[in-house]
């Protein structure tokens, strides 16, 4: 991604100090028109009856779309409704916000259910002409036939004459069409139609079932390949014709368009509700991007450029990490300005407690697994960031068997960040709209909501699961069509969120600004379109209601006395370039280092299409540096500084090929395939279900490892290594050959434990590297020997042997090992960190602090003198890393240690005496913190800190003001804890867990709480009575953040938060070194999580990441680094080789072990 640089930063302030002033005005930003200022009187309204409601027709309150264009071409934008079970309307754009309605004279009406609105000339004769996507309840095909009004150009009064000719252009499918969008997809310069399709189905459509990826679901979509000659729609386009005439020849059909699904592997079903085109993978050819309802996942259909048989491939599972669960509407733009397309999708995940706990059944993580054996990837209930992290290398293999590529293709992979950027929650929601409603230069984000009956409200599910047992189904039908009619609307307000990308302190993340906008107006709004309506240079909304007038929304940005710049660009078509659509610009600023990228491709958002117009906010810029352009047929044309506040209409004037520009930098590592490395080490995890024994936790306890250590162990002077594995599998020394190669040693009786942190020491002084391995995971209840801890002795060859009696009893499961001579009597000691009693949790765990008494004649042997040397050591928390270090600079080792629920932890040590410091700058520093890193990024000599985090992408936002919390007691007296969450909502405190959750865990709650509504209704205070939580263990995190820990002497410590970038996931892998070559400290990062519950989801958006250092404590990402460590990462570890270069190993839970390479030079450790 790019980096701020300080002519940008320049730039911002710049812009702030012109514009921002005036933005801050009471004055909202949007003013809506009501019809009797407008003359747009369209409303959706729909009728209910006994054989039509949401009972008889699930999308019945799906709405409708919209569509703009200037359909006479008087400089206007023109604006259609589409309508369910009233007409379709279009209204003719008069000026100042008047508009007339010209339905019967342009032949534009309809009398069937329609839903998607495509505005395209799809006949090439300079028109635009208007596609009508037809769905509805009907079982008669026929009258689902998607409609086609052929633009014939206006009458002498300005009147834009339409016919309807879906059936002779092949384009009248009669299946269940959500949505057209039209492109050309082959480039050979006609429009192509990809059509998303829904379904009727009669079966419940989150039942588990194999996926049909065949073609023969009937909600497969269909892609419509223009073959033949196109009819002329009006005498001014006749001159247009010879355009398509070319295709006469391979015309085999007896209409232009043939449905080519089948042939071009279109085949995998989908309920689609979303659709949007772009070139994700920058090679010029455009992909499509199908938001997906229920069980199926979204389609992310890649182009594979092959002019002689083009064909598409699914890759939604190598180029996501997850998705939505009721993916709605999408669009496709980007949000950071590095150039490359980030993708939304929404969802409906309501931002308050009450519908939340109101909508959401609990979380099932056997469910889960099922769907994932299926082939089905991972989604969740709500809306869904897409950050695009750049193109990858990828052999895997594509959905339906079968590599993506036999020549490794590169692909972009994407971070979801919804929940950081803070756009995550907005209910029942439709359209997602990205474009600069403030002309800032960063993208906003508009979304529309709203639903007309709340058929998710559980107790009403309840309530018609209990009656399909009584009564015959006539009664049954009207006592459940009676509570239909008794649910709340879901009658909401729209959201606004302005994106912060020009303050790099909140790069990435958004600020709900529905309210200062003034589009928090509350209604039933589905499809919606964005245009500059009044030819003022800011962007105006028009979004189709149900059942209320349709919202008209002026911008006045521009009538402001300070107000940014912009630039709006159109393309026309002219010999040679005969379709615009797909034309790609990216717009350089003035000097300053700024770039935005904008693709033509008008069909986005929810059943919609926006104007036809490339719209760019400029800020503070008075011109442009350069305008690169990629138009649809391969051609490239730059054009230099410009003047702003203007429409510029871009003449087609090329300069050759477009070629994708090569990266400004090379990759600073790649991946060691297995080929090369013949470490071909996969970890495999007995699965363990935590959550069959506490469904309260949030997260899986049994999947903690695997770790690696590194040392020589055979004296050769070469790098070996160890990494762990589950129980029932043979744990390894990995002992590096001169030829660069490994033989393995197998490490006796290690099959009996699950390995978890482990380090390489001398621990019997007979100067050879020995293996200590903690034991843990959660597979045995309680304390148990299952977690004791194993001392393997090098014989001095590297061959190793375990030891008895060499270690106390170690019963609680552990996380990790840190060595040091703690006492100073010249062997090295130990501090092992417990890391959970399964049954208990958040219990306090034993920790155990083992000195060496080892003598030479009665070998290896570790006292544990926990309690008698390091008070309050013992039961310090859940620890997750340790390591010893000279906190204080008295040149003793001290003790740090970072936890779940902890605070980093410091026991400093005095001549072997080991005493809690009491250190006020961790004060609120509570968190999950998961891993511990020493250096000095400062290069002040004394040593700082990086400690991993959770991060910011997660629902779990915590401060001192509002923290995550856990109330744990045996609340049903079952012998076990119950951990209850906490978190707070929109200000109140409420349990994390779903009602369905807590009954499984404690079901005297049912009693206490009868309905779903009872448990939404009340805040946790009025949950419990106070005797009840007086006595449970409360613990509290305050500090989700991933951080540096800066070591300032004397004067304490700073605790800074790492940039947003490194926020995107927990980071369990932390390495220091000189990776940038500049001499100063940089930090490798990566991290994921797999093992969440199930609502909240995975944490799966770490790639790895490198973060360079200044020398002065202060980090920036860098860009373009090579790495994906996109798996279940759990550590890093440096590896040299023969050659004196270093691999970096990569440890990942569940997965295999992954080498890279610095791709330069060996690294320098600092």
């Amino acid at each position: 991604m790019l980096l701020l640089s300080q002519n940008r930063l320049v730039w911002v302030v710049i812009g702030v100090a012109v514009w921002l002033g005036s933005c801050t005005s009471k004055e909202k930003l949007f003013v809506r028109h009501v019809s009797s200022q407008t003359g747009i009187t369209f409303a959706n309204r729909l009728t209910e009856t006994d054989s039509l409601n949401a009972l008889t027709f699930e999308y019945m309150y799906n709405g409708a779309g919209v569509g703009v264009g200037d359909f006479n071409k008087d400089g206007l934008t023109d604006v259609y409704f589409a309508g369910n079970q009233v007409s379709s309307r279009l209204y003719l754009n008069q000026g100042s916000f008047r508009f007339r309605d010209i339905t019967d004279e342009s032949g534009t009406s309809t009398n069937v259910w329609c839903t998607g609105v495509s505005v395209a000339d799809v006949n090439q004769d300079g028109w635009p002409d208007i596609y009508v996507c037809v769905a509805g309840p009907t079982k008669d095909s026929t009258q689902r036939a998607n409609k086609l009004f052929i633009n014939q150009g206006p009458t002498v009064d300005g009147v834009p004459v339409f016919t309807e000719r879906a059936a002779e252009f092949g384009l009248n499918d009669m299946g269940y069409s959500t949505q057209a969008a039209f492109f050309d997809y082959d480039r050979d310069g006609d429009l192509d139609c990809y059509l998303l399709t829904n379904a009727l189905e009669t079966m419940n459509r989150n039942a588990l079932r194999p996926k049909r990826v065949d073609g023969e679901a009937p909600s497969t979509d269909r892609l419509y390949r223009c073959e033949g000659k196109l009819p002329s729609g009006s005498e001014q386009g006749k001159a247009t014709v010879s355009f398509a005439a070319r295709h006469v020849s391979r015309a085999t059909a007896t209409t232009p368009y043939v449905n080519v699904s089948r042939q071009l592997g279109i085949l995998t079903e989908g309920y689609g509700l979303g659709l949007c085109i772009s070139d994700l993978d920058d090679n010029g050819w455009p992909d499509v991007y199908c938001a997906n309802d229920f069980l199926s996942n979204d389609l992310v259909w890649m182009n594979r450029n092959n002019t002689v048989k083009p064909t598409f491939t699914n890759q939604a599972a190598a180029l996501l990490k997850h998705q939505t669960h009721n993916g709605m509407g999408v669009d496709i733009a980007d949000i950071n300005n590095d150039a490359l397309p980030d993708i939304v999708v929404l969802d409906m995940l309501p931002p308050d407690n009450y519908r939340q706990k109101m909508m959401l059944p609990g979380s099932n993580y056997n469910r889960f697994q099922m769907d994932l054996n299926m082939g089905y990837q991972p989604q969740y209930v709500r809306n869904t960031l897409q950050l695009n992290r750049g193109k990858v290398v990828m052999n895997q293999e594509q959905e339906g068997g079968g590599p993506v590529s036999s020549n490794n293709d590169q692909l972009p992979v994407f971070s979801e960040i919804g929940q950081l950027a803070g756009i995550e929650k907005t209910d029942w929601s439709w359209a997602p709209l990205l474009a600069d409603f403030d002309n800032d230069g960063w993208k906003d984000l508009f979304i529309t909501n709203g639903y007309r009956r709340d058929v998710t409200n559980l107790d009403f599910i309840v309530f018609n699961h209990e009656q399909a047992s009584f009564g015959t189904p006539e009664a049954r039908f009207r006592q459940t069509k009676e509570e239909l009619y008794r649910l709340p609307e879901v009658n909401l307000p729209k959201y606004a969120y302005r994106n912060q990308g020009s303050d790099p302190a909140k790069a990435l993340t958004f600020e709900d600004v529905s309210e200062a906008w003034g589009l928090n107006l509350k209604g039933y709004s589905n499809g919606a379109a964005y245009a500059d309506l009044d030819n003022d240079g800011d962007l105006d909304l028009i979004t189709n209601n149900i059942d209320d007038e349709a919202f008209v929304l002026e911008n006045r940005l521009n009538q402001r006395e300070k107000h940014p710049h912009w630039l709006r660009l159109t393309f026309t078509p002219a010999p040679g370039l005969p379709v615009t659509i797909g034309t790609k610009v990216w717009l350089y600023g003035d000097g300053d280092g700024q770039v935005q990228m904008q693709e033509l491709s008008p069909v986005r958002g929810f059943v919609s299409t926006v104007e036809n117009v490339l719209h760019f906010g400029l800020g503070a810029a008075t011109h442009f540096d350069s305008l690169v352009i990629r138009y649809p047929n391969g051609a490239k044309q730059t054009i230099r500084q410009g003047a702003v506040d203007r429409l510029l209409a871009v003449q087609y004037d090329p300069e050759g090929v477009w070629q994708e520009p090569a990266p400004a930098t090379q990759p600073l590592f790649a991946e060691v395939d297995t080929a090369q490395s013949q470490l071909r080490i996969t970890h495999e995890e007995n699965t363990v279900v935590d959550f069959n024994r506490t469904p309260l936790l949030p997260n899986q306890y049994s999947q903690n490892g695997p770790y690696v250590a590194v040392a020589d162990v055979n004296g050769d002077q070469l790098d070996d290594f160890f990494m762990g594995t589950d129980v029932e599998k043979t744990s390894f020394v990995y002992v590096q050959q001169p030829d660069g190669q490994f033989k393995t040693v197998s490490l006796p009786g290690s099959d009996a434990y699950e390995d978890m942190g482990a380090t390489f020491f001398d621990a019997d002084g007979d100067g050879d590297q020995d293996l200590y391995v903690v034991s843990g995971g959660s597979r045995e209840e309680g304390l148990s020997t299952a977690y004791q801890d194993r001392l393997y002795i090098n014989d001095g060859s590297g061959q190793f042997q375990a030891t008895v009696n060499a270690l106390p009893a170690t019963r609680s499961s552990g996380s990790c090992v840190t060595v040091a001579d703690f006492d100073g009597d010249g062997d090295l000691d130990l501090f092992r960190g417990g890391r959970i009693i399964p049954g208990q949790y958040p219990k306090p765990v034993p920790s155990y602090l083992l000195r060496n008494d080892s003598q030479k004649a009665g070998g290896p042997r570790f006292t544990d003198v926990t309690d008698q040397l390091a008070p309050g050591l013992r039961h310090v928390g859940l620890v997750t890393a340790a390591l010893w270090t000279d906190t204080d600079n008295d040149r003793q080792p001290d003790l740090m240690l970072v936890g779940e629920w902890m605070a980093p932890t410091i026991f400093t040590n005095n001549g072997g005496n080991l005493t809690q410091a009491n250190i006020p700058e961790f004060t609120g520093q509570t968190g999950w913190w998961c891993s511990l890193l020493a250096c000095d990024p400062d290069h002040d000599g004394d040593t700082d800190y990086v400690a991993g985090n959770l991060g910011l992408n997660s629902k779990f936002r915590a401060s001192a003001e509002e923290p995550v919390q856990v109330f744990a007691d045996d609340y049903d007296k079952n012998g076990r804890l119950d951990p209850i969450l906490t978190f707070y909502l929109n200000h109140e405190h409420v349990p994390v867990a779903q009602r369905d959750v807590i009954m499984t865990q404690i079901p005297a709650i049912k009693k206490r709480f009868p309905t779903y509504h009872d448990y939404a209704n009340h805040p946790f205070e009025e949950m419990f009575t106070d005797d009840e939580r007086a006595s449970a263990l409360v613990l509290r995190a305050e500090q989700m953040a991933s951080c540096y820990i800066e070591n300032k002497g004397k004067a304490g410590f700073a605790v800074h938060q790492l940039p947003i970038e490194a926020q995107m996931a927990p980071i369990y892998g932390l390495q220091a070194a000189d990776f940038t070559g500049d001499g100063r400290i940089d930090l490798l990062l990566a991290g994921n999580f797999y093992g969440a519950e199930t609502i909240s989801g995975r944490y799966d958006a770490g790639k790895g990441m490198l973060l360079a250092g200044n020398g002065k404590g202060q980090f920036r990402a860098v860009s373009n680094t090579g790495l994906n460590l996109d798996k279940d990462v759990r550590a890093i570890a440096p590896l040299r080789r023969p050659d004196r270069s270093t691999w970096w190993l990569v440890a990942n839970n569940n997965g295999p072990l992954q080498v890279w390479r610095y791709t330069s030079k060996p690294t320098t450790s600092l």
